[in-house]
């Protein structure tokens, strides 16, 4: 883990050991609010833990500031803008599944998905809000045993490895 890049988001937990998941959760919850009161912006903040067995977690986490458009004097009402801000993928593997976790922000009526061997092609067509990107898997999978969902704008979909033997 020394030879990662260390991001400022990582120093925070480097400061004092965590015994507990109450310690944990009190301890983002404070930082949280901190930033947020400094910059005066809203943000949206995320981690995700993995852990081997018999290996210390490895802790990763995110944050991305919401930005709200400018306003400009050659706008007219009606005017439409799309808000390009990337959103936040994670793709993992465990021995036979590959997951792909997208914060993508909009209803399940507005995304389209299109699983490959490699890949997975996600486009999002919503109001304000346009966005395509095809992210390449860590290893072949059976693209017919997709299983999706998107709840409160986070889309999951997990795809079945094939036996690369």
């Amino acid at each position: 883990m020394d030879d990662k890049k260390k991001h400022s988001f990582d120093e925070d937990f480097d400061k004092s050991p965590i015994m507990d998941i109450e310690q944990l959760i009190q301890h983002l919850l404070s930082m949280f609010s901190r930033d947020a009161d400094d910059i005066g912006e809203s943000f949206i903040y995320g981690y995700t833990i993995f852990q081997k067995v018999g290996e210390k977690p490895d802790i990763q986490g995110f944050k991305i500031a919401h930005s709200s458009f400018s306003e400009d004097e050659d706008d007219e009402e009606g005017d439409i803008y799309i808000n390009n801000v990337e959103p936040v993928i994670e793709i993992f593997e465990t021995e036979d599944t590959v997951y792909l976790t997208a914060e993508l922000g909009v209803d399940e009526e507005y995304v389209e998905f299109s699983p490959s061997e490699e890949a997975v092609e996600l486009v999002v067509i919503a109001p304000n809000v346009g966005y395509s990107r095809v992210m390449e898997l860590p290893v072949p999978v059976d693209p017919e045993t997709a299983v999706y969902t998107c709840r409160n704008g986070v889309f999951e979909i997990s795809l079945k490895r094939t036996c690369s033997e």
